[in-house]
């Protein structure tokens, strides 16, 4: 059997065996030729303001018993919801990603011995409305919390951004594939095949808890900058060429 370039299958013929009254008789059976194909793989991203943005944030407390440490927090965690809340912050919006109660020791001492006990809750925030962002945020620290993570820039609904990236995906495939064809003597391309993915990556602030804390000495909200967030798809694109 011989292949062509450019993945060209050759026809193909294929022998059954059938028995006919204690004899073999071979069958020839054609298989339909297929046409030469291009294989395209394709990235395009789009790019666009984000609008929602996740935090995450809560306290750790210390206590001599475990009791201690874990009514603490709860103490102090509550005003940092009813925060969440009075900032405009629906219900659905908040949620528990963490309750942890540990000993804490003292390794000075052999063995070591317990000396205390930390409990820590934090909760996961998504905030819809981004022009509130610095206030939630500062709202939060001036409520007590002692843990800040974020925020992490995203698009809400990414398919209208992911559409217009396999239109770019296509429109790049199928013009490298006819490119190809021309070279091959051939006049144009059919789709045959498609699969892709598509990836939404989150942007995160850095620093973002330091520059909390410093504004919360201050008496003042943080500087957020929302910058861009891309949605990308990635596409393998099979074409058979026509003449």
């Amino acid at each position: 059997m011989r292949k062509a370039t450019l993945l060209a299958a050759s026809a193909l013929f294929l022998a059954t065996i059938t028995p006919v009254q204690g004899q073999t008789m071979q069958t020839p059976t054609i298989v339909d030729t297929s046409k030469p194909i291009v294989s395209i793989n394709v990235t395009e991203t789009e790019k666009a303001a984000p609008d929602i943005a996740t935090i995450s944030t809560g306290v750790r407390t210390n206590g001599k018993t475990a009791k201690e440490a874990m009514d603490l927090n709860s103490q102090k965690m509550a005003p940092i919801i009813a925060a969440l809340k009075s900032g405009g912050i629906e219900a659905k919006d908040i949620q528990t990603t963490g309750v942890q109660l540990g000993a804490e020791y003292d390794y000075s001492k052999s063995p070591p011995r317990i000396k205390g006990y930390a409990a820590s809750n934090t909760v996961s925030v998504t905030v819809r409305d981004l022009s509130k962002l610095d206030k939630v945020m500062g709202a939060l620290v001036s409520a007590g919390a002692n843990q800040l993570d974020g925020p992490y820039f995203s698009i809400d609904d990414t398919e209208a951004l992911a559409d217009k990236a396999r239109d770019k995906a296509y429109d790049s495939a199928l013009r490298r594939a006819r490119a190809y064809a021309r070279r091959a003597g051939f006049a144009d391309v059919r789709l045959v095949s498609v699969s892709e993915g598509v990836s939404n990556p989150v942007m995160p602030m850095m620093m973002a808890k330091m520059e909390v804390e410093a504004a919360a000495d201050a008496a003042g909200e943080p500087p957020i900058e929302q910058g861009e967030v891309s949605v990308s798809v990635t596409a393998d694109f099979t074409f058979a060429m026509v003449k």
